[in-house]
């Protein structure tokens, strides 16, 4: 290829380009430690009680960050002491699509925590949450949750599932990823890679707690660009630690495919491998809505019947179908129609029985 311009030397102006423009479509905030300025990154505004003035423009004030040992893992978000009397929340500057972000970071711990709120990792499109408030969140009732919609007074729906007891042991003291994935139907909320809540959108539903995963629903539907923030708003916790190397955010698939492996109600154990000795066996929900596939594979050493169930709005689980499966036979059972949530119930004809196969994809 012929360059029209041959006394520009291109691999370094693509080079300084990339240096200037803002971190678009996926934030690298390793990026941060060339640019030297976290505002060239986040907008961020401070407001203290005592002074009675908000000041924007301050983060770097705030968020201390380098290869200092003396900072945690190398980042620490810290207010002015008594840190009740402050208010510092961050967005980034860019917007990101059906958004797929992260932090790995040490969670201040949550038992000394008096008044106010931490939200460490989160997504919003409006103030106060109006727009669509998608975050992790440390509450007063010194309780972590996984935070969706956004309410004021009587105006707008919220729904908060109680994460408290999905924490890692030594969350305070070790780095653990706390992961959230917006997509067109429903926000999916991850702990260490592991899925720990999911909240569909456009469908109000009361939560059914996990494990193996919370799942509950809000009847507004949610944006699908949002900037990412992180807000310490009037809490006495501190400090954050968390340093901007460890915050990344992309754009992502408004539905992207998933495999469910399905697991028996209400617990962490696999359907595959489970034996049952008499009776039936009930799965845990899987968040089928919004998706197109719906595909469940099942398997079992022994014959018996498999009855699909789904949830409807009354509340009451009703039977789709129910069918024949037999004996190490994989079967495969496609799920049409417009459904929220589904589950199966499998009952052997012959015990003891021991389930070899049970998932579902979506897509």
């Amino acid at each position: 290829m012929t360059l029209k311009y041959p006394g520009i030397d291109y691999a370094k102006l693509a080079e300084v380009i990339r240096e200037e423009l803002p971190p678009s479509r996926g934030l690298f905030t390793a990026k941060t430690y060339n640019i030297g300025d976290l505002e060239s990154i986040f907008y961020s505004i401070f407001y203290n009680t005592d002074e009675g003035v908000y000041r924007v423009g301050e983060l770097n004030r705030y968020w201390s960050w380098g290869w200092d040992p003396n900072l945690g893992d190398w980042g620490k978000i810290d207010l002015p002491t008594p840190r009740e009397h402050s208010f510092l929340c961050a967005y980034t500057k860019d917007v990101y699509s059906y958004p797929h972000g992260s932090v790995l970071t040490k969670l201040p711990d949550r038992t000394l925590i008096s008044t106010g709120a931490l939200f460490p990792f989160g997504f919003e499109a409006g103030p106060i949450g109006l727009m669509g408030l998608i975050a992790f969140q440390i509450s007063s009732d010194k309780n972590f949750y996984a935070q969706v919609g956004g309410k004021w007074g009587s105006i707008g729906d919220n729904v908060r599932i109680d994460l408290t007891s999905e924490l890692p042991a030594d969350y305070t003291t070790a780095l653990h990823l706390y992961e959230i994935k917006v997509n067109r139907m429903n926000a999916e909320f991850y702990i260490d890679k592991v899925l720990k809540a999911v909240v569909l959108t456009g469908v109000p539903l009361a939560t059914i707690s996990g494990p193996p995963y919370a799942i509950a629903g809000i009847a507004s539907k949610i944006s699908s660009k949002y900037p990412a923030f992180i807000e310490l708003a009037y809490t006495n916790l501190g400090p954050y630690e968390l340093s901007p190397v460890n915050l990344k955010v992309f754009d992502g698939d408004p539905a992207p495919p998933r495999l469910y492996r399905l697991y028996v109600s209400g617990t962490n154990t696999i359907l595959a491998g489970y034996s049952i000795s008499s009776g039936s066996v009930t799965s845990h929900p899987i968040p089928v809505f919004g998706y197109e596939g719906k595909t469940l594979f099942f398997q079992a050493n022994q014959a018996g019947s498999l009855t699909i169930q789904i949830l409807t709005q009354t509340g009451n689980w009703r039977t789709y179908d129910s069918v024949s499966v037999s004996a190490n036979t994989l079967s495969k059972y496609i799920l049409t129609g417009d459904i929220v949530l589904a589950r199966i119930i499998f009952t052997p004809s012959t015990y003891p029985a021991t389930i070899n196969e049970a998932e579902a994809v979506l897509r």
